[in-house]
């Protein structure tokens, strides 16, 4: 053999193979994503890597290099974020080739460890209440807080059938009142109406969606020639014209509605030039929607999940938000995205995330004649491409929509009471954000293992674009500038997901959960030791600054008087911590102090500490939010270990419950986000919590006694901003959101920047007192503990009755129950 030939066989054998690893095993095509379809296919995503890289050199040509794994940084996951001591610091840099013993680098399956929930934007969320509550340990363990589901369950239905009277129908969206047509046979009819009189200018649209529209809305995702058998077989044209071939089963309008919905969309694109069609369509607007929202309805859709229902509902979505301000079927423009949610929510119903099962078109023999029997299929098995593109389409539009629009993505028209929006306009912070969504989406979303290193790097990169944005310090600047609201928005957002992820971590690595994750032999290791107490003490540690952060904040705003507009925009971030972000919160600094206390008792010491005059339920230290931002992204203990110390005592129970305490007593006078039922409900949590901790304290602690003065204070604090609202006679005080929007309070109705009626509720005039009522000060602690002077109706349409009522009494009396059997054993 030449030398010649040797050489070249040599640069063959080097150039990189433009392929996944895992396809070039298999000897298989592949598309070169990342991940590719086959990957996503055979759940092998992990395994779906390449050995070369895309460059560009100066005269911006594209040259494609191999990669060299002999040089190869595992510090490129960049944990310097993480500050752990000396000795660990330098053990979690250590090469997973070298190291196979390595915590860092041994796979378990993160997915097992929480459910998956139905709306993409809470997954995340959703695996806090698992971290918190998947513990063992007593204390508001998952059971415990579980067996008061029922008569929370009460609560909420009681609160809805006081504040919305209507009869509303058990749709997660209803999205019209089908009044009209809501006899099936009325449906029929007019479906002869609009589509078998219009038959051919009906066909000629869908032909031109096919050709021109459906690659440039969706990405040619939309089956059209399924949309074809659709109907071609529920329109059939006879000799004496075109019948309708009516569904037997209610399902089947969806197919309908698929269609009416995309003639709809087709006008609205070819309004300013309908002569391109041969046969006109002149109907009034929104005629097409309006049939294709009652199909819907008709079909229940909820029940009978179809991908031909998501089709529909993102087309009339599309056709709200071109409307722009214009009403379609029954549902104002900005109301589109419960629609879109809904559309998700159907998508991770099905499985979109997994491979769908194959469909088919089968229409059983029937005779010519014959109206009644219709044992059709109708389904589409979604090419890999398109099922990325639709998926890809839902991501964005849920990340923009649920940042831009400050809505929670379980958004329910019949007892949200509204938002206010601001422009929705891209920028390179929420870029960022939408990208490290996605990537945290898809390690925690698939079925792969993952590695304790690749979590650490979601915290890192999640930590890197919180510290990017301004901090949370100048909080007039934001109030004065509308464009800094999503900003700040989205500041809480990204700290509410860090705060999640970092939950996670400390469960994972909780003692409970490490022996059912690692081998022993794993646990045994010195070093691996070392990494783990490091993590859980910084990650612990992160948790409570973050908890001062936003507190401090909510606290700071809630003593300014900041315009109604601010709170309506942002109550949904606000009351995410002030409910389950301070249940989870009050668990940690428990758990922790039990644990502590356990240690001790195991040393021969007083497993109650004695608190002294000073620490004996004081306020802890003030942090500023630029002290504790720099301490959390610059995370230090060697440097920052007084600072740290600081925080971590101000978390005790003993010295955090009159801060949280306070917050209450802040939040309780927001007319603006008191109004909100989701925002009632967090409330609960957020007393249930408060209780907790009081009663923790008192059978915890050798002078636990004396906290019930400081509870009863409470309870009278929450019943004088109570009867202050209550001095006007109605419940209107509370400023429903309805009413705002609705144009039936004017801006001068509502407090102004400088009115000290947004903040202190319980010492306004009332501009006509009903007969025999209190001024704030003659409300005593006698009185108030009865409901005699308040009237009923009054009391209990407000959002803010929370003592006395019967459920949450019984909340806690089973936490006293909890503590008195704990404290017998």
């Amino acid at each position: 053999m030449s030398s010649a030939h040797v050489s070249k066989l040599k640069k063959q054998r080097k150039r990189a193979s433009l392929v996944c690893s895992s396809c070039k095993e298999k000897k298989i095509k592949c598309d070169r994503q990342k991940p590719c379809s086959n990957c996503i296919k055979s759940s092998a995503i992990r395994t779906c890597n390449y050995d070369y890289e895309v460059k560009r050199n100066e005269k911006n040509d594209i040259k494609i290099v191999e990669k060299d794994f002999a040089n190869f940084d595992v510090n490129e996951t960049k944990f310097h974020v993480f500050g752990l001591p000396e000795p660990a610091q330098q053990l979690l840099h250590d090469s997973p080739i070298s190291g196979k013993n390595s915590i860092m680098d041994i796979s378990f399956n993160l997915q097992t460890s929480y459910s998956v929930n139905r709306k993409p934007s809470r997954t995340l969320r959703g695996m806090q209440i698992c971290s918190v509550y998947s513990k063992p340990e007593p204390f508001l363990s998952y059971n415990f807080l579980m067996s008061f589901r029922e008569i929370l369950k009460n609560e909420k239905k009681t609160w809805k059938s006081r504040n919305f009277k209507g009869n509303f129908q058990l749709h997660e969206i209803q999205f019209n009142d089908s009044n009209t047509a809501n006899s099936v046979e009325g449906l029929n009819l007019l479906v002869e109406k609009l589509v078998c009189n219009n038959y051919y200018a009906v066909l000629e649209r869908l032909g031109y969606f096919q050709t021109d529209l459906n690659k440039v809305l969706f990405g040619s995702y939309i089956p059209m020639g399924v949309v074809q058998l659709i109907f071609h077989h529920y329109f059939i044209m006879k000799r004496e014209g075109i019948a309708f071939k009516r569904p037997v089963k209610n399902f089947e309008y969806a197919y309908i509605a698929l269609i009416t919905s995309l003639v709809e969309l087709t006008n609205i694109f070819t309004k300013n030039n309908p002569s391109i069609f041969n046969f006109s369509l002149s109907l009034k607007d929104d005629e097409f929607n309006d049939l294709s929202v009652k199909l819907l309805n008709t079909s229940n859709y909820r029940r009978k999940c179809s991908i031909f229902a998501v089709y529909t509902i993102l087309n009339l979505r599309l056709s709200l938000m071109i409307y722009g301000n214009a009403l379609s079927a029954g549902v104002v423009s900005h109301n589109s995205y419960p629609m879109f949610q809904t559309a998700v929510n159907m998508c991770i119903e099905m499985g979109f995330s997994m491979n769908l099962d194959k469909v088919v078109f089968m229409d059983h023999y029937s005779t010519a004649d014959s109206n009644d029997v219709n044992d059709v299929i109708f389904a589409k098995e979604i090419p890999v491409e398109s099922l990325k593109t639709l998926w890809n389409y839902l991501l964005v539009l849920d990340a923009s929509y649920f940042v831009g629009m400050s809505a929670a993505p379980y958004i329910d028209d019949r007892y949200h009471n509204g938002y206010y929006m601001l422009p929705n306009q891209n920028s390179d912070y929420f870029s960022a954000f939408v990208t490290t969504s996605r990537e945290i989406s898809l390690l925690f979303l698939t079925e792969r293992k993952c590695t304790l290193r690749e979590l650490l790097a979601g915290l890192s990169k999640v930590t890197k674009l919180i510290s990017t944005l301004e901090p949370l310090d100048d909080y007039h600047q934001v109030e004065q500038n509308e464009e800094k609201w999503k900003l700040f928005y989205l500041k809480l957002q990204l700290l509410n997901l860090l705060s999640t992820l970092l939950y996670q971590v400390c469960r994972l690595l909780h003692n409970s959960n490490l022996s059912r994750e690692f081998s022993q032999e794993v646990l045994n290791e010195p070093r691996n030791q070392k990494i783990i107490e490091g993590i859980k003490d910084e990650c612990t540690t992160k948790i409570k600054i973050l908890f001062f952060v936003v507190m401090n904040t909510i606290l700071a705003i809630s003593h300014s008087s900041f315009h109604y507009k601010f709170w309506l925009y942002n109550r949904e971030v606000f009351s995410t911590w002030i409910g389950l972000q301070s249940l989870f919160f009050i668990d940690l600094i428990v758990t922790e102090e039990s644990e502590s206390a356990a240690s001790r008792s195991t040393s021969n010491n007083s497993s109650k500490p004695v608190l002294t005059d000073d620490d004996k339920f004081s306020d802890p230290p003030i942090f500023k939010n630029t002290e504790l931002e720099n301490a959390l992204f610059n995370f230090n203990p060697s440097k920052n270990q007084k600072f740290l110390n600081s925080v971590c005592v101000a978390s005790q129970p003993e010295r955090i419950v009159s801060f949280i305490t306070g917050i209450y007593e802040r939040v309780m006078q927001i007319p603006m986000i008191l109004s909100d039922y989701t925002f009632f409900m967090k409330t609960k949590f957020f007393l249930i919590g408060i209780y907790f901790l009081y009663s923790y304290i008192k059978y915890h602690s050798e002078k636990g006694f004396e906290i019930y003065q400081y509870f009863d204070k409470l309870k009278t604090l929450t019943k004088r901003i109570l009867a202050g609202q209550l001095q006007k006679g109605t419940s209107a005080d509370l400023f429903p959101v309805q009413q705002i929007l609705g144009g039936n309070l004017t801006e001068n109705d509502l407090p102004k920047e400088n009115d000290s009626t947004l903040r202190n509720s319980n010492q306004r005039e009332s501009p006509s007192k009903p007969q025999n009522t209190l001024t704030g000060d003659q409300w005593d602690n006698n009185v108030l503990l009865s409901n005699s002077m308040i009237p009923s109706s009054q009391y209990d349409d407000i959002a803010a009755s929370f003592f006395d009522d019967e459920g949450l009494g019984l909340v806690f009396k089973g936490i006293d129950e909890f503590f008195t059997r704990e404290s017998s054993r």
